[in-house]
């Protein structure tokens, strides 16, 4: 594949994740710290039914216990919890009639062993599904979605697949799905393991790695807080889709079945209220972006502009050429056929009938000029 056809089909790739995202960005640098329960306050007019073995688990008011992550804008902590994933959840916890209980500050690999041994962590509000987690947790459906990208700093060198970061630094996130995929579909990447994907994104605003693969929606909503004005987003990553659902102990499928149902049962409009709490339409200059253009339309320009000035010059010198040629070609035409001369005085007629010294006439007719002198024969009559 020749870099112009990779080329157009990375910025195709990229238009379509934009134009498939284009209400996943953020217009405000600042976090938006809404309380949850501005949610949950709006009246509940719908009615969800609930199978007898879901109401008796139901009537057991279980708490919740759910981890929060250092991962917004879908789950962090900032004096409470916040998040879409957070949002989402209070919802559905305030529909169905259970209460939670959110759980700080444990790294993702740990919550995914507490899960697995049921202590002290019972769902994960946002994760992928993967084979080797089905043993132990049970997911509901997907309710976020986000395509996945390439990240890089600005002043990189264009990137636009996965095989051109062969040999360079990859910041990606620990126990996430994406670590394992890029370790064993592109061995001759360098993988920089970091604990959250902000510090993943900072690592290449830093330098220290030279790009990130990730989400869409997480990565511009923490480039727009944190200030990460240096990253830029390169390419489409050759993954799905980032497909997030909520992860239950594989102990309790009723309440995977209540979540699916008030997942169910919530309006588009409420779908949309939750995320455009965190995250509203943003203009990108990203990938190919308007100044790498400029610069490209700059340099052909200039290119471009020399060869006319030299094609200029060179017709002007070739036409001075061609000029003096068919002068040259006049006065030998001038001096060809009978000249008419006197055999006495040996001056020569000219077509207007006129007799000029030999001298004269081919100096008139060509480009000819005389210089006078003696030849030895007079020389000898003088002398004599």
């Amino acid at each position: 594949m020749t870099f112009k056809n990779s080329l157009l089909i990375s910025s195709i790739g990229l238009c379509a994740v934009l134009a498939t995202s284009s209400w996943m960005t953020l217009a405000n640098p600042q976090e938006i710290l809404e309380p949850a329960s501005l949610l949950i306050q709006s009246p509940d007019n719908t009615h969800v039914e609930f199978t007898e073995k879901e109401q008796r688990w139901l009537a057991k008011n279980h708490t919740v216990y759910t981890r929060v992550g250092r991962a917004p804008p879908y789950s962090f902590f900032k004096e409470e919890t916040l998040g879409i994933s957070s949002d989402f959840l209070n919802v559905i916890a305030h529909r169905a009639g259970f209460k939670v209980k959110y759980i700080p500050d444990i790294p993702w690999t740990e919550a995914l062993k507490h899960v697995k041994n049921r202590k002290k962590i019972d769902l994960l509000p946002a994760l992928t599904e993967i084979k080797n987690r089905k043993d132990y947790i049970a997911f509901t459906q997907i309710y976020l979605t986000s395509p996945r990208v390439i990240y890089t700093r600005e002043d990189s060198l264009y990137i636009h697949s996965l095989e051109n970061l062969a040999e360079k630094t990859v910041s990606v996130e620990r126990g996430y799905a994406l670590q394992q995929k890029l370790a064993d579909e592109y061995p001759s990447i360098n993988l920089l393991i970091t604990e959250t994907t902000e510090s993943a994104l900072k690592s290449v605003a830093s330098g220290k790695a030279d790009a990130y693969v990730g989400n869409l929606m997480a990565g511009t909503y923490i480039i727009k807080n944190r200030g990460l004005n240096n990253i830029k987003i390169a390419a489409p990553a050759p993954f799905d889709d980032l497909s997030l659902a909520m992860g239950v102990r594989s102990d309790w499928p009723e309440l995977v079945s209540i979540i699916n149902k008030v997942l169910t049962s919530l309006s588009h409009e409420e779908h949309v209220a939750i995320r455009d709490k965190w995250l509203s339409p943003i203009r990108y200059e990203y990938g190919i972006s308007i100044n790498d253009i400029l610069k490209w339309a700059l340099g052909i320009s200039s290119i471009a502009f020399s060869i006319i000035i030299i094609i200029l010059i060179w017709n002007k010198k070739l036409r001075k050429e061609i000029s003096k040629r068919i002068k040259a070609e006049k006065e030998i035409v001038a001096l060809k056929g009978i000249i008419p001369i006197c055999s006495y005085c040996h001056n020569i007629r000219d077509d207007k009938g006129a007799w000029d010294r030999v001298e004269a006439y081919i100096t008139k007719h060509s480009s000819a000029e005389f210089s006078h002198g003696i030849c030895p024969n007079l020389h000898e009559k003088i002398t004599c």
